[in-house]
């Protein structure tokens, strides 16, 4: 008797020390991931279409924009600075958990010989909030050196000295309400030197990017789920021009349908970008969505959820979104962010800037 007392002290202090160990780790975590995957894995009903690419998509879908205007269930897994061999891993880590009716892929960095960004900080913020699991191992094990896996594994090994970096929302999680997206408000004017490029040169040769991303084809091909591509709106320059000119036929060869945003988006390169990386800003995002909802509504046979009982959080998600848009209008007191959060939709670039010298001549 005495020693079943003692083994059940020792399975008792070790399930307490499980449950703190597992409490302190997710505290240190970056929070990053886990703020913005929480809604997918919290979803109560099916996502019908997932968006994946790296930060241009990220910031340039907007997946409630997308529920409010076409019905469509949709959620952005677009990781910042993530490469093709990154992306690929993360789709088939995601397909463990949902089976969507249609996947879109940013093909830019299609083009690249590396796995993952050289900033490693990066990967850790798509990968970090997915449960371990045998295909998150995999990616870890071919994406990063070896020295590099443990902390993907193991993630105290890499957070166990962020003590004194913690705030007060490292322990209350907050809630995104974007379904995956980001918005970034701000505002850079174009570079003129670009959009001035050999449009013959192409893609040398099979890439590491087009590997991985033709095995990804293959396998969701034997799962049912439909792939497209898509180029978010670039300001082109000659880096970017094997690329881009090499897409049309690359989206030819794999036979799938291909939404190029450079020549089909209104975006206009003088108010709606965020920075010089041409990170769409809500104005240009909203363009950029409306146009993405439109060619889906046109090639797929996607359900209208609007009204779908099943969805009926995504309506509450939705006004819970369109309060937070309100909030951010009513502490905004800068008088572009403002006017590129709200007004720009139905601006030409002449009406904006003509709104805001007025603006700023007379409100503020």
């Amino acid at each position: 008797m005495e020693r079943l007392k003692k083994i059940a002290k020792v399975i008792i202090f070790i399930a307490i020390f499980a449950l703190i160990y597992v409490k302190v780790e997710h505290v240190l975590e970056e929070r990053t991931g886990y703020e913005r995957y929480d809604a997918f894995f919290k979803a109560p009903s099916d996502i019908d279409v997932l968006f994946f690419g790296n930060s241009r998509i990220l910031n340039g879908i907007y997946p409630m924009e997308l529920y409010h205007d076409h019905g469509i269930a949709s959620f952005n897994m677009g990781g910042h600075a993530n490469r093709m061999p990154t992306t690929v891993w993360l789709a088939r880590n995601i397909l463990d958990y949902t089976t969507p009716k249609l996947i879109v892929m940013d093909l830019n960095s299609v083009s690249t010989m590396l796995k993952h960004s050289e900033d490693v900080r990066y990967v850790h913020m798509s990968f970090d909030a997915l449960p371990l699991s045998r295909n998150k191992i995999a990616a870890v094990r071919d994406l990063m050196e070896k020295e590099d896996q443990a902390e993907f594994i193991w993630k105290m090994w890499i957070y166990h000295n962020r003590w004194s970096e913690l705030d007060e929302f490292d322990f209350h999680q907050v809630k995104k309400l974007e379904k995956g997206a980001e918005m970034r408000v701000g505002l850079t004017a174009k570079d003129e030197g670009r959009l001035d490029y050999d449009h013959e040169v192409l893609m040398g040769g099979d890439t590491l990017g087009e590997k991985y991303l033709a095995e990804f084809l293959k396998e969701c091909d034997a799962k049912g789920i439909e792939v497209m591509f898509t180029y978010m709106p670039l300001n082109v320059n000659e880096e970017d021009a094997p690329e881009v000119n090499s897409l049309e036929a690359l989206a030819a060869k794999y036979g799938r349908k291909y939404l190029y945003m450079n020549d089909a988006a209104e975006v206009n390169f003088d108010t709606d970008f965020y920075d010089s990386n041409y990170h769409l800003n809500p104005s240009g995002a909203r363009k950029a969505t409306e146009l993405m909802g439109e060619f889906l509504d046109e090639n797929y046979d996607l359900p209208d959820r609007r009204g779908d009982a099943a969805y009926e959080s995504w309506d509450r998600d939705y006004e819970e979104y369109v309060y937070m848009k309100e909030d951010y209008l009513r502490t905004e007191d800068d008088v572009t962010k403002f006017l590129l959060f709200f007004m720009t939709k139905i601006m030409n670039p002449k009406q904006f800037f003509m709104m805001r010298h007025f603006w700023m001549m007379n409100v503020m």
